[in-house]
């Protein structure tokens, strides 16, 4: 097993830091050519924000560096999960699965890391992508997810709560509401759903994933290498919820 490099110890401990502080927004994400990866299976959606120019660089480089050393290179030779890891930036996964109770039909945050300052912007994202909000894993929530948690309760006007109501032991009629709850009294916004009152953009994020794809694709095939916009996404999916489900 490779041994964990500098830069690796500092993103595990900005993954541990909460996500609410040095928050980049939409518009830093587009002069920085942040990219917007959504992808359903299933009950689940993961979103990932990557640097979209930083890989295509990565790409190119390798693929000139490997062609140089052998005469027939395949995909495998190119795509390292490592090397392309440092160019994810969060990741956030939600799932309607395993829910006990309706929950307003809201979806939870089953899985959420970040490097510094980009936590926030897919947070805010994953709320614009699910209309009838987003609560905390009903499992078990880390204290640096539950700072977010508690930011958007105390913090963010612009995001409405609602209470939910605990489906063994429930306080009122409608069911709605019912939902499996944490019931901890020092931190009651575990046991809320948030959706956002107006939502974030995306357009110019979801278009640099496009561009990605279809130049990723091509610099592969510009040197004679096989590359499909499906191997690409799955690739870039494979490399996020590896890489940041270690450190989860």
């Amino acid at each position: 097993m490779a041994s964990i490099s500098n830069n690796e110890k500092q993103l595990r401990l900005y993954i541990r830091h909460t996500l609410v502080e040095g928050a980049f927004t939409v518009k830093d994400a587009k002069q920085n050519d942040i990219a917007l990866l959504i992808k359903d299976e299933g009950a689940t959606r993961h979103i990932i924000l990557y640097d979209a120019s930083k890989l295509l660089l990565f790409f190119s480089s390798k693929i000139k560096r490997v062609q140089k050393l052998k005469a027939d290179v395949a995909r495998y030779d190119i795509v390292d999960f490592d090397e392309m890891q440092k160019f994810l930036y969060a990741y956030i996964s939600t799932s309607s699965a395993d829910q006990s109770g309706p929950a307003y039909n809201a979806q939870e945050v089953v899985g959420s890391a970040a490097k510094s300052g980009w936590g926030p912007l897919a947070y805010d994202i994953a709320l614009s992508l699910h209309k009838n909000g987003l609560m905390p894993d009903r499992s078990s929530v880390s204290p640096a997810a539950g700072k977010v948690w508690a930011f958007y309760d105390q913090n963010r006007k612009d995001v409405k709560k609602l209470q939910l109501d605990d489906i063994t032991d429930p306080k009122t009629k409608p069911k709605i509401d019912d939902a499996e709850t944490h019931n901890e009294p020092k931190r009651p916004y575990l046991d809320k759903v948030y959706i956002k009152n107006s939502g974030v953009n995306i357009t110019a994020l979801k278009k640099s994933h496009e561009d990605f794809l279809n130049n990723a694709v091509n610099i592969f095939k510009s040197r004679g290498i096989k590359y499909t916009r499906k191997q690409c996404i799955e690739d870039l999916s494979d490399t996020a919820t590896t890489y940041f489900s270690d450190m989860l």
